[in-house]
Formats: C-alpha cells, structure tokens, sequence
C-alpha cells in the first residue's frame, strides 16, 4: 500500500502542509516549519508591494527590473518586517507615502550591487533605505545612484558618498546595525519608521555604546533560551529577522512587543535579567508564528469573532481570538518554566509553570467547547493540549 501525505490545511487566503501546520500548533515548529510560514508571510509582502506598485510611478520599474536580476536582494528587503507594515499603512490610506517604494528599490539596488539611479523623497527630513540605512536628507529629494563599487548620494548643491562596510562614517549617515546570534545575522533595528507599529514606544537611535550593550544583551538572552527553551531555539533561528530596541517603562517593567502586520521582527526594552528577556522573546515570536498562520488559515469562524470568554490571566473575558493568541504564547512559557524548574529544583519555578499550564489547559477547553473554532482552529488546539498532556507533571 503505497502512503499517501496528509493534505494540507487550507484556509481561504493560503494553505500549510499538515506536518508543518501540526508542529507549529503544538507549540514549536523546526527552521524548517517556521521556514514555510516566513516563505508565505514574504508572499503577502510581495503581493502587497506589488498593489501599491500599481499606484505609483516611483520605483516601480527599477523594482521589476531587479526582481528579475537580484532575486536573493529583492525578497531580502521585501522580506524585511516592516516593509509590509509600510504597505499595509498605504494601502488602509494611513500616514500613505506610496513612493517610499523607490527607496525599496534603491535598497535592493545597494544589496545587490546592481547598478540603479533612483529619486528618492525623503520624509519628515529622513530618507530610509530599508535593511541598509537612513540618511538625515538637506533636501526633500535626493538621488541614490548605485554601481558596483559605490552608492553615491545627490541633492542640490551636494553629494555623499556612502562608506563601504568598515569605512569611515559621513554625517547624517546612521547604517543599520546588525548582531549575530549564534550564527544568525539579526537586525538590530533602531531606525525603520514604521517600527512604531508596535505597541510600545521605540527607543532612540543607538550610538556606538548602545549598540555595544543590545548585542551583549542578545547575546545573554540567546543563552538562556537556549537552556530553557531548546525547542524554541531552532524556530528562532529560521524566522527571527529583527529585534527592536523599545524604550524603558516608566516603572522599569520588562516589555515584549509584536506585529501582526511584521512578521520575524520582536521589540524588547532593555530588561537587566537576560533570563526575564528570553521569556519576552520567546512569548513574542510564539504569536508572530501564529499571526502568520492566521495571515492563511482562519482558525475562527465569523460567527465566534463577537464571542468573549473567561480567561485566567485577565480579569476580563476576551474575544476568541485573542483567548487563541495568549493560549498559544502561555503554552511556551510554561514550557520554559517546566525546563527551569526540573533543571534547577526551584519551588517558585514550579509555581510559575502551574500557573501557566492551568491557564493554558483552561482556555485550550474553552476553545474546544461548541463551535468556537474551524475545523482547522479545533485541530490547531488539539495539537496544543497534546503538548501539555505530554507533560510529566
């Protein structure tokens, strides 16, 4: 008898193969179920762009043109979180600024080293180049022109030529500032304007130190995952693109934030304990994963969007979908509390894990009672609770 694969899960916008749809709904998912999701959420991106493209006159060809010539270059900054956050932002007609679009493309020119001459408009006196970096514009246009060799900047009355990776600085210039974890290029993201699409206030520019203190820090945090939340670690590495420096809370409290309009990226404030961090990050990238299955896959029928239910960790009922999203961002945390309590013997560990095992369990029931769910949203939960009834205690 010859096996046959599973079909995969389908929604009405998109479809994941069963495994990969089973691995992440348990909780996980590998680089390479995460993979499939980033390959997906890089598919809306393009499909957006390519709306606005429809739109507007800047870029547009030159951006046609090196999606043939540069591939690997165009998906990497189209791929980039906030790019969709742009266009998303433009095509809801809110703070529009469609011919950001050559500014794309003179980022894909510039990565790729393709040679291009593009106007591009600055905003609120910046111009942005995402994945490259922002340039602090004298006017209000300015044209990148790219070769091989150099990017050179022109306006009225002026030029810059940019520095090549480890050459000197010019002003106005502030590059985009990258750390490696682990083998894994991350961004270190301080300047994109639409980063402000998160939740919480992002921090100001980082200077040299401050540069210095985030890459220490990631790289503390990046640790303590790694010993208390190794199944997480390699989802991680296969879908986490940039990390967002927030600003401090007022009352110093540790702070997490996504997007569901930014797929890969996480804003962290500046929490002293890497292992309270590690918590946040891996909270976070748990609903970045399932914001981009809910991007292809509707695990909520319209008739249960208006439902509210009791959940354990808010004194408030809360909408279906949102039970789902603290559901599945619970279920990784008290994974991580269970690693460090077995680990380590700690009570108060283990009081922490219960918490969150209980609050999981409970909203996972509630899920599952009547039709609050799809067929695909009900069998995302089943993977869910089977984790947790996996649990040794």
């Amino acid at each position: 008898m010859i096996n046959e694969r599973p079909a995969p899960v389908a929604g009405d916008l998109g479809a994941l193969p069963a495994d990969v749809f089973d691995r992440i709904a348990a909780g996980y998912g590998d680089a390479a179920a995460v993979g499939v999701l980033a390959e997906a959420e890089l598919a809306v991106n393009r499909a957006l762009v390519s709306e606005i493209l429809g739109e507007t006159a800047a870029g547009s060809e030159l951006l046609a043109e090196l999606e043939r010539a540069a591939p690997a270059a165009f998906d990497a900054v189209l791929g980039h979180p906030f790019v969709r956050s742009w266009a998303v932002a433009c095509l809801e007609g809110k703070d529009a600024e469609p011919d950001r679009a050559a500014a794309i493309a003179a980022a894909v020119a510039i990565r790729s080293g393709a040679h291009a001459d593009v106007q591009v408009h600055a905003h609120d006196g910046l111009i942005h180049l995402p994945t490259v970096g922002v340039f602090a514009a004298p006017a209000e246009q300015v044209r990148v022109t790219v070769s091989r060799s150099s990017v050179v900047l022109r306006w009225p009355g002026g030029r810059a030529e940019l520095p090549s990776s480890g050459g000197k600085e010019i002003p106005g210039w502030h590059a985009c500032r990258w750390v490696s974890l682990d083998g894994v290029r991350v961004l270190l993201d301080d300047a994109d304007p639409y980063r402000d699409r998160l939740e919480f206030a992002e921090a100001a520019w980082l200077d040299a130190d401050g540069e210095r203190d985030w890459a220490a820090r990631l790289a503390a945090i990046w640790e303590r995952v790694a010993a208390d939340a190794p199944a997480q670690l390699d989802g991680l590495r296969g879908g986490l693109r940039a990390i967002v420096p927030l600003a401090a809370a007022p009352d110093g409290t540790a702070r997490g934030a996504t997007s569901r309009h930014a797929f890969g990226a996480v804003g962290l404030s500046p929490a002293a304990d890497p292992a309270e961090a590690a918590v946040l990050l891996v909270r976070e990238f748990q609903l970045t994963k399932l914001g981009a299955v809910l991007d292809l896959i509707d695990l909520v029928p319209d008739d249960a969007v208006a439902e509210r239910l009791p959940v354990g960790w808010r004194d408030d009922p809360r909408p279906v979908e949102a039970v789902l999203r603290g559901a599945y961002a619970h279920l990784a945390v008290a994974d991580i509390w269970r690693h460090r309590s077995e680990a380590v013997g700690d009570p108060a560990g283990r009081g922490l894990y219960r918490r969150y095992r209980d609050w999981t369990t409970e909203a996972i029931d509630g899920l599952l009672t009547g039709d609050r769910l799809t067929e695909a949203g009900a069998r995302f939960a089943q993977r869910m609770a089977g984790t947790v009834r996996g649990w040794s205690y």
